[in-house]
């Protein structure tokens, strides 16, 4: 295996193998593919919106972790999009989106454990 102080070292020249090795060491789900590698910054293509079904069925502790994931993605977008490198302006509204979904169902369950439980 790769030695993991090789991702923290900017190489220039190197793009590819670094996202070669970034797609290798942290692999995506299905349908998302890594596009690029900036350091820090890692570009990710495909990735669609949740849909609200599919979070019902999560416990809230999977939504904390998902809302968790979803907010570190919100940064790294605004900082791709500081520095113009933001491939899809789309996809921030799109996680705005998710996020606002996630509460919705936080908050959903919450009043329903409160209900059953008075």
């Amino acid at each position: 295996m790769f030695p993991a102080c090789i991702l923290d070292a900017p190489v220039k020249g190197c793009a590819k193998l670094l996202t070669h090795l970034y797609a290798t060491l942290h692999p995506t789900p299905p349908g998302i593919r890594v596009t690029r590698f900036c350091g820090p910054l890692v570009m990710l293509k495909g990735k669609m919106a949740m849909k609200a079904s599919e979070l019902h069925d999560k416990t809230p502790d999977q939504l904390r972790d998902e809302l968790v994931n979803l907010k570190k993605e919100s940064f790294n977008l605004r900082f791709q999009q500081a520095t113009g490198q933001l491939e899809n302006p789309a996809r921030l509204r799109s996680v705005k989106r998710d996020v606002a979904r996630v509460h919705t169902v936080l908050n959903q369950k919450a009043a329903a454990a409160a209900s059953e439980g008075a």
